[in-house]
């Protein structure tokens, strides 16, 4: 009896480790001025959180684990958006996607008003056409500075 408890116990833990893997998005600041930003999962993992917001210093590059389904299976054959990165302050976000609709993995940026905003109100891109990875999601932040071949 105790052997086959033990083996239950042993099978629930692989299944869980099976189930749940971390993923780290990469935020790279090329720009000048800081930024304050958190990635996340829009489905099947940590979500937008108050206490996961993270300032990335200028020309710094931080990481930030979240928790999810294991991240080469979370995302979807529909193609829907399975990662986002939102800035604080409500001025732009970016999304990593990797379905079986589409032929290569994908990222794109979105901006209110055509720009996005660092803390100190200047504006910036978060980078577009970054190769989005099965465990790591990479960001870059740039400014008008930085040259748009050294922004992905």
């Amino acid at each position: 009896m105790k052997k086959k408890l033990s083996l239950c116990a042993l099978l629930s833990a692989l299944v869980v480790n099976a189930a749940f893997a971390d993923c780290t998005f990469t935020f790279v600041n090329k720009s000048k001025t800081a930024v304050t930003l958190q990635g996340y999962f829009l489905a099947d993992g940590d979500a937008l959180s108050d206490q996961a917001w993270l300032t990335v210093g200028p020309t710094r590059e931080i990481n930030q684990v979240r928790t999810g389904k294991k991240c080469t299976a979370i995302y979807k054959h529909t193609g829907e958006l399975s990662t986002r990165v939102d800035l604080k302050n409500n001025s732009g976000y970016w999304n990593g996607n990797k379905g079986f609709l589409f032929a290569a993995d994908r990222s794109y940026s979105h901006y209110t008003g055509s720009y996005a905003k660092s803390d100190t109100e200047s504006a910036i891109t978060l980078s577009n056409a970054v190769k989005v990875s099965g465990a790591d999601f990479k960001v870059y932040i740039c400014d008008a500075s930085v040259d748009p071949d050294d922004c992905h």
